[in-house]
């Protein structure tokens, strides 16, 4: 997906850096703050404002809950401790990637042991928890 250039923000007086961390903050705001997921966050749905302010449009493709995909992992977190048969694959990978960064964040999983259990066991295994504990370090944990 393309982006804004940064020397465009720069040649409207504005702070790449600046706006870069405001969004972060923006969005981690709205999911963890607010419960608010903002499914369609492409470059045109996102306004860089003078004083480097940000602002959102199209809420349209948002949900008010977290994506149901916590839901569906607690009714089917596998007791094998793998999505697919008994073995790490790809999509224990691709679907406990992102709770690493929730957990970094402080988000509440209480309504969701199960799946948190889940996550907890793979995020623990060797191939990830080198690479969450740097994250965590970095990020002053």
């Amino acid at each position: 997906m393309a982006g804004v250039a940064p020397d465009k923000l720069r040649a409207q007086g504005l702070d790449p850096k600046l706006l870069a961390a405001r969004g972060a903050d923006a969005v981690l705001r709205m999911v963890l703050e607010h419960g608010y997921f903002h499914a369609d966050p492409h470059p045109g749905n996102v306004l860089f404002l003078p004083d480097n302010r940000i602002g959102m449009i199209d809420f349209g493709m948002g949900t008010e809950e977290m994506p149901p995909v916590l839901d569906y992992l607690e009714k089917i977190a596998p007791e094998s401790g793998f999505l697919i048969e008994d073995r790490l694959t790809l999509a224990d990978i691709a679907v406990a990637s992102p709770f690493a960064n929730l957990m970094h964040a402080g988000f509440d999983f209480s309504s969701w042991p199960k799946a948190k259990a889940w996550a907890d066991a793979i995020l623990a295994r060797p191939s990830f928890a080198t690479v969450v504990a740097k994250e965590r370090g970095f990020l002053g944990g």
